[in-house]
């Protein structure tokens, strides 16, 4: 698998996109990558992009476990 594959698989996305994806405010993205807490990466121009495979880790990682009854 090539780059331009293996990109395409785990897609970028804009801040806004990653919000909406997580289904919280774009500020909120923005506190959470300021604390290291969201994974992301910058582009040339210095913006913000965020792996989808980042965003599925922060999710896996505030789940709560829900107990068996």
């Amino acid at each position: 698998m090539n780059k331009t594959q293996a990109l395409a698989y785990d897609p970028a996305m804009r801040r806004t996109e990653a919000a909406e994806y997580l289904s919280i405010s774009s500020r909120k993205v923005m506190e959470l990558t300021a604390k290291g807490i969201l994974g992301h990466f910058r582009t040339e121009g210095g913006h913000y992009r965020y792996r989808l495979s980042d965003l599925n880790a922060y999710v896996e990682s505030v789940r709560i476990p829900v107990a068996n009854d």
